[in-house]
């Protein structure tokens, strides 16, 4: 990990905001990307998992960037409703 470690951390530190963001336990998060909650709890604490993983915990976080961002769509229109009305 020395040669990738700023990178390492930040993959890291993403699954854990996306899995905090989420309020799913850790268990029902890791079921979702197809791990163990080990593997999980591994790689929130710094660990790198194998690339098979890695790549599931990419294929998750890439839905979980969709669900936030429709939070975000949905937070934008209540508040443009309530500033016109």
């Amino acid at each position: 990990m020395a040669n990738h470690e700023p990178e390492a951390i930040a993959f890291c530190q993403q699954m854990k905001v996306a899995w905090i963001a989420s309020g799913k336990t850790m268990r029902e998060c890791a079921k979702e990307v197809g791990c163990s909650h080990g593997t999980m709890s591994r790689i929130f604490g710094g660990k790198l998992p194998d690339l098979n993983t890695y790549f599931k915990m990419k294929r998750w976080l890439v839905v979980q960037g969709d669900a936030l961002a429709q939070l975000r769509q949905l937070v934008t229109s209540a508040e443009e409703s309530l500033a016109a009305g």
